[in-house]
């Protein structure tokens, strides 16, 4: 008796604290659902995580071979590669994340915009703006990535200049972890 008097009190309670809902919003929000359908970004999320995976992979690959790693140390790093993946398609799916970006769309745009932006996605630009976008999605973050492996050296420089100065920081660390490797703050 004392629980279900405890748990009536807490629900009047929670029922009497006024909702701070902008008018419009509930239909704005579902305008947001709907321009995602038109959009097709539940794929888009798909396929930017199968793109990552590769994408990481492929670094990986590359730092292997770059740094001379054993094979044990190759197989740790996919497995390592492999958990951050499973991870981050769990905690960043669609579907963990959509009703936040709802609210986020439906506060951004009016109720209008909502409209237009449907009937764009739905038009014959809008699908080829869809059906497209991953490809050139693709293309940017290859050029993207070739731009960073040209400019690699250039970061490893700076990286073993900071290394070779000696700092206040890095002395007592050195002192109170004799065997560590000298790194800078940014390594």
């Amino acid at each position: 008796m004392k629980r279900s008097t405890v748990t009536i009190a807490i629900l009047a309670l929670l029922l009497a604290i006024p909702f701070d809902v902008p008018a419009g919003e509930p239909e704005r929000i579902a305008l947001a659902v709907r321009l995602f359908d038109a959009m097709d970004i539940k794929r888009r999320f798909d396929d930017s995580f199968a793109m990552m995976r590769h994408m990481q992979a492929s670094t990986i690959n590359q730092i292997l071979k770059q740094e001379g790693l054993s094979d044990n140390d190759a197989v740790q790093a996919a497995a390592a590669q492999e958990r951050m993946s499973a991870m981050l398609e769990k905690e960043l799916s669609w579907d963990s994340i959509k009703d936040e970006y709802a609210a986020i769309y439906a506060s951004t745009f009016t109720e209008k915009e909502l409209r237009d932006l449907i009937a764009f996605y739905k038009s014959p630009a809008g699908r080829a703006m869809t059906l497209k976008s991953p490809d050139l999605i693709a293309k940017g973050m290859e050029l993207v990535q070739q731009r960073v492996a040209a400019i690699g050296p250039k970061i490893r420089q700076i990286a073993e200049e900071c290394n070779a100065k000696p700092s206040a920081t890095r002395r007592r660390s050195q002192t109170s972890f004799p065997g560590a490797r000298r790194r800078c703050a940014l390594c």
